[in-house]
């Protein structure tokens, strides 16, 4: 069966608009937030980023290049009983064939199912929002491209957040396939500290599940001219999902490492940055790409049990640890230097990066070199062209 033709499947089930472009999207009035790959579109009023969405009723975006189609629709208990009930009854509406698994997701029951409808095969997840009404995630492709695209579905399903509190989290499909549930220590170095925190035992696994998931979803973007917003989507999805896992860790190192800092300098937002760069600077160097289809990123809770990272796993870690810690950062990366680092918004001297506000005005973040033993605002000549460095800004 064609794309067309299981679009209109689901006109005859639901409803359809015109098209506008749409990548990353929320809804203010439902609650959740879906930071899908690049290149999807859909027919409904989408305004800075927004969604504006109407009950029980559904929003179709389809993918530009790909025969991959996206379904959202928030549900009432006015037509279904219950988060369960949305998806077994969408489903019977759909005719379609499909095995589901419950989970926990958030400290909530979820429900994820794959399905088949006539030729077309894909993932339907509900979850519940606020207010007593639930979310149909529908994402899928045509069955004869259903396997070469399954990365694909299964990173535009993880990308939902049901709630801002769970903004930065792991998402709805790797928490169904690597459910966290054995909490375990973890001790690490910062400084002369021993900083000790508590991860769970899937939490290394987990997060380099993501790693690849999100790698492969990047490689589709070489040579396309979404490349780079396609680069940037893949360190955020890696930051979002590493950030729950680590936070305990990061306010344990906060609390010992931050609060030195108040206590014993007279610029405590430098001495704690500088701290936490010195900190990764020590780190053993490692690519972990053993054929060119890997990643050579090192999943952040591996850089923190000390088993060796490249330059954009220590910017993003170092990034992670600043805004835990109420500092604004983001990274750089530059594929003609292959090189990535880190910035910091701060008062102090040196290079800086510069990135443009939505109100036009500007601002100007410290670089920050994570392989080299330098302090912040130091970075190699060779690499002071601003022209080469894109920013991947974080959320």
């Amino acid at each position: 069966m064609t794309r067309h033709k299981l679009f209109m499947i689901f006109i005859c089930l639901f409803s359809f608009h015109s098209l506008i472009s749409a990548e990353s999207i929320y809804s203010k009035n439902y609650d959740f937030y879906l930071d899908i790959p690049e290149g999807y579109s859909t027919s409904q009023l989408v305004k800075n980023g927004q969604i504006f969405l109407k009950d029980d009723v559904p929003v179709i975006l389809s993918h530009q290049n790909l025969p991959v189609s996206l379904l959202l629709k928030p549900c009432t208990e006015k037509k279904y009983k219950s988060t369960e009930n949305t998806l077994t009854e969408s489903m019977k509406a759909l005719k379609a064939e499909y095995e589901y698994s419950e989970f926990i997701w958030n400290d909530a029951k979820c429900y994820l199912a794959q399905f088949k409808i006539n030729e077309g095969e894909g993932f339907a997840l509900s979850v519940p929002l606020k207010d007593k009404k639930n979310l149909l995630l529908l994402c899928w492709a045509d069955e004869q491209s259903f396997e070469g695209c399954f990365n694909f579905i299964c990173s535009t399903i993880n990308s939902l957040c049901n709630g801002t509190e769970n903004y930065n989290k792991p998402g709805p499909f790797v928490s169904f396939y690597c459910p966290r549930n054995k909490p375990k220590a973890i001790d690490f170095k910062i400084d002369s500290n021993i900083i000790s925190g508590t991860i769970d035992e899937i939490d290394e696994e987990a997060a380099q599940f993501v790693v690849d998931l999100e790698f492969s979803v990047l490689t589709l973007y070489v040579n396309h001219n979404l490349v780079f917003d396609a680069w940037s989507r893949f360190y955020r999805m890696i930051y979002r999902d590493s950030f729950g896992r680590l936070e305990d860790c990061m306010q344990n190192a906060n609390d010992k490492i931050y609060a030195d800092a108040i206590f014993n300098s007279k610029n405590p937002e430098l001495k704690y940055a500088q701290t936490i760069l010195s900190w990764v600077q020590g780190f053993e160097y490692k690519r972990n790409n053993e054929k060119a289809s890997d990643s050579d990123f090192t999943n952040l809770i591996s850089c923190i049990a000390g088993k060796g990272c490249d330059c954009d796993s220590r910017s993003l870690l170092v990034s992670m640890f600043l805004r835990s810690a109420g500092l604004e950062s983001f990274i750089i990366y530059s594929p003609d230097y292959s090189h990535a680092m880190t910035t910091v918004y701060l008062d102090a001297p040196g290079q800086s990066f510069t990135i443009q506000l939505s109100d036009g005005s500007t601002k100007d973040f410290l670089m920050g070199e994570t392989t080299d033993k330098v302090t912040w605002g130091m970075i190699p000549q060779q690499m002071a062209d601003r022209s080469k460095w894109h920013p991947a800004i974080l959320p």
